[in-house]
């Protein structure tokens, strides 16, 4: 009787005994498959679940279901699946794995429905027990991640900006160790605003592109291009690119151009693309910020003993000659020279509150006679536009004459080409020496009697025919001093 009524006490105590161990089993089997998978979580963050790049046996969810054995299972016969998450080091759950970065915490969980075969601690517990697993381990390094990645860099070296201070104060360089002055155009400020580096029309631009391998997996058929056109100057391309290789990289320069849109400024965008078999399209940019050069005023003064095309000695321009002799003699006491002016915006921006002045005195602008031949004064002047002025002055007495031509601008910083300087010597021509008249203008039948009013003996040499025709050329250049007993020759030849 004892032994009958002691018996179900017994055996309800072994079999609650057994639940228990074998809800421990549970539990230990789960915290050891929690430990497994977060040991390759750690190393592979994006391997949570079997996929294309984590197929089995290369994720957490393999690894931790062939840890706790095919044995173990919820009570509805369901596997037991476990869940990753990743943590910043100040403990806030990232919201994607594809944010895990080296340092974070990984940790998987798990929870397992326990079903008791004792109806009384079934009683006791309320229905199922559940058992729960939380493992967690610091990950190593992201690299180890199997996902795929290819990651060009196009950086601008900030020294040949002409903004080099501001990149230099404002800016962070990307890798001062391995690309010292290299930055990203535009970088952003402390107040997050854009700095673009900047470069005027003709500057050197030198730009570093830089592609690394940043995945977990081998890439192959790799290709790079650069939307201006790939520079001769780099390395040969990769075809591959293995984890951990030596990153890709070519130094090379380019030369700002014009301002796209034709205005004064204007946005010069530079895009590098990577591409492999594993991956997408990858491009990275750098936008410089192009402006055209300000207006800057390029002044010449030029001399000579004959108006412009008429050069006397069959060289077919004014000549670009800053200084003249001429000489003086009984014959001939008032020599003439021809001055031309030429002031003309070479920078890339218009000029404005143009003035040009002349130390000898007023320029005779707009004036077209047969003394003067100028342009009207100008007030302003577009990039590339020419002033020009030629006008005659006559001399009296010896001496030095120097005559400076001035150019200003408002918009012009540049003042070290804004004016030139013409000087004219004249001396005595004595002796038996004679100061040679200017023949160049006079009719044919005339140039005889010129020559000898001159003082000169010998013989003018002309051409034939068109009597009425004037002299273009001579030989003897006007207002030198030469022997009386010189001749002269005098042609038609045109000057162009």
């Amino acid at each position: 009787m004892e032994l009958a009524l002691v018996t179900p006490i017994i055996l309800l105590l072994f079999a609650g005994a057994g639940d228990l161990g074998r809800a421990f089993y549970g539990y230990i089997a789960i915290e050891n498959a929690g430990k497994e998978g977060v040991l390759y979580g750690a190393r592979h963050p994006l391997c949570a679940t079997s996929s294309t790049l984590c197929p089995d046996p290369d994720n957490v969810r393999w690894r931790f279901q062939q840890e706790i054995g095919p044995n173990l299972s919820n009570a509805d016969g369901s596997l037991v699946v476990p869940t990753a998450t990743c943590s910043a080091p100040n403990g806030t759950v990232r919201p994607d794995l594809r944010q895990c970065v080296a340092g974070d915490t990984y940790r998987v969980v798990a929870s397992y429905t326990f079903a008791p075969i004792t109806p009384m601690l079934s009683s006791i517990l309320g229905g199922n027990l559940i058992v729960s697993t939380s493992s967690t381990a610091i990950v190593l390094n992201e690299a180890f991640d199997p996902t795929p990645g290819i990651a060009p860099t196009k950086l601008v070296l900030g020294t040949g900006a002409r903004n080099a201070s501001e990149l230099a104060s404002k800016c962070t360089q990307p890798d001062p160790t391995g690309s010292a002055g290299f930055y990203r155009s535009p970088c952003k400020d402390s107040s997050n605003n854009d700095v673009f580096a900047t470069f005027r029309t003709g500057d050197t631009i030198t730009y570093k592109v830089i592609v690394r391998n940043n995945g977990g997996t081998n890439l192959t058929g790799v290709t790079i291009t650069d939307s201006l056109g790939w520079p001769g100057s780099c390395p040969a391309k990769p075809t591959s690119l293995a984890v951990g290789a030596t990153p890709y990289t070519c130094t090379y320069t380019r030369t700002a151009p014009v301002p796209p849109g034709g205005g004064g400024t204007g946005a010069y965008p530079n895009i590098v693309t990577a591409d492999a078999a594993e991956t997408l399209p990858t491009p990275d940019n750098a936008t410089v910020s192009i402006e055209l050069p300000p207006a800057d005023l390029r002044v010449l003064k030029w001399v000579s003993p004959y108006m412009e095309g008429d050069d006397g000695d069959g060289v077919p321009n004014f000549g670009s000659v800053p200084t003249l002799t001429v000489t003086r003699s009984a014959q001939i006491t008032q020599p003439s020279v021809w001055f031309r002016i030429i002031v003309q915006n070479i920078g890339g921006q218009t000029a404005t509150g143009v003035t040009i002045t002349d130390s000898r005195g007023a320029i005779p602008f707009g004036q077209n006679t047969a003394t003067a031949g100028c342009d009207a004064q100008p007030t302003s002047m577009a990039a590339g536009v020419l002033f020009s002025c030629r006008y005659k002055v006559t001399f009296s007495a010896n001496g030095s004459n120097a005559n400076t031509v001035t150019a200003t601008s408002a918009s012009d910083p540049d003042t070290t080409n804004n004016s030139a300087t013409a000087t004219v010597t004249v001396s005595s021509c004595t002796g038996s020496n004679r100061t040679v008249p200017n023949l160049i203008g006079i009719v044919k039948g005339s140039l005889q009697t010129t020559w000898t009013a001159a003082g000169f003996s010998g013989t003018v040499t002309t051409w034939s025919g068109q009597n009425s025709a004037t002299a273009v050329t001579q030989d003897k250049v006007a207002f030198s001093c030469i022997p009386a007993t010189s001749g002269v020759t005098a042609t038609r030849v045109t000057t162009p």
